[in-house]
């Protein structure tokens, strides 16, 4: 009996550890700034404009940096908190405008230590997600694209 509880722990432990692995949160490091972390992925797609906000979709979130990428039709916004318990508060806020998870086209996966949000809203195309310290959220016609894009440059800097 004591054999199959400690077979069904890693079992339940292996399969919360490997969600992760079917799902993409890249994130900079927490040394970058939110103006780092924007201007890093000028390169393939050019940072046409910028500037800070402090909320998108009418969700105060604090102090954050959006980007219009030439390329890519849509907006990626980024904020920074001061601790991950900080940017969960904050990424309940958020997800709560997107609605039901029971309509179409919504996926929300939420772990311990990131969360990641794919949904149709308002007639526009988001991507959410957040770990660590960071929140994303890209939004336009076809933002699939530019987010493995975002993953790809992340993962370089990462090494």
């Amino acid at each position: 009996m004591k054999n199959k509880l400690i077979v069904l722990i890693f079992i339940f432990i292996f399969l919360i550890s490997s969600c992760s692995i079917f799902f993409k949160t890249p994130v900079p490091n927490g040394s970058f700034s939110l103006r780092n972390a924007l201007f890093i992925l000028d390169g393939k797609y050019k940072l046409e404009e910028y500037g800070y906000i402090d909320s998108v979709f009418n969700v105060e979130l604090g102090q954050g940096i959006y980007g219009l990428f030439s390329g890519f039709d849509g907006m990626l916004n980024i904020f920074k908190f001061d601790s991950p318990e900080l940017t969960k508060e904050n990424w309940k806020k958020l997800t709560k405008i997107f609605g039901n998870p029971l309509k179409i086209n919504y996926l929300n996966i939420n772990l311990f230590d990131r969360g990641y949000l794919k949904t149709n809203f308002e007639g526009i195309k988001v991507i959410c997600w957040w770990k660590d310290k960071w929140i994303f959220i890209l939004s336009g016609k076809n933002p699939e694209d530019f987010f493995n894009y975002i993953n790809t440059v992340y993962e370089m800097v990462s090494i």
